[in-house]
């Protein structure tokens, strides 16, 4: 019994720091589980924000490109309409600027502005 009482005490705090010793082992498993999914989520979050940016981006740049597609439209049509309006100018035997394709920049001004305002760009 002598021997009993001796072993009680080493394999009592044997048991004690194994029980302990798989807390503690079973709460660092679930910090660094719970750390990892937080780093998962801000990496998401910041994938969700640069593809966003991106998007923002693409917009933009659709949109100057329209803005520029427009501009040129504009000076396609206020070029037309000024030489139609020359020609016309010169039939009528008004001022005008001799040429096949000529025109008055005041007339090629006119009409690009007003292409311009009803574009809703000026």
């Amino acid at each position: 019994m002598d021997k009993n009482n001796k072993l009680i005490l080493p394999i009592s705090i044997l048991v004690a720091s194994v029980i302990i010793g798989g807390f503690i082992y079973a709460s660092q498993v679930s910090k660094q589980r719970s750390t990892e999914k937080q780093q998962r989520a801000e990496l998401q979050l910041k994938r969700n924000e640069l593809e966003a940016k991106e998007e923002v981006a693409t917009k933009i740049e659709k949109a100057k490109k329209m803005e520029t597609f427009q501009r040129a439209s504009c000076a396609s049509e206020a070029e037309e309409q000024a030489i139609s309006m020359n020609n016309k100018r010169c039939d009528r035997g008004d001022y005008c600027v001799e040429g096949d394709n000529s025109y008055l920049v005041g007339q090629y001004d006119n009409s690009y502005n007003s292409c311009l305002q009803r574009k809703g760009l000026e």
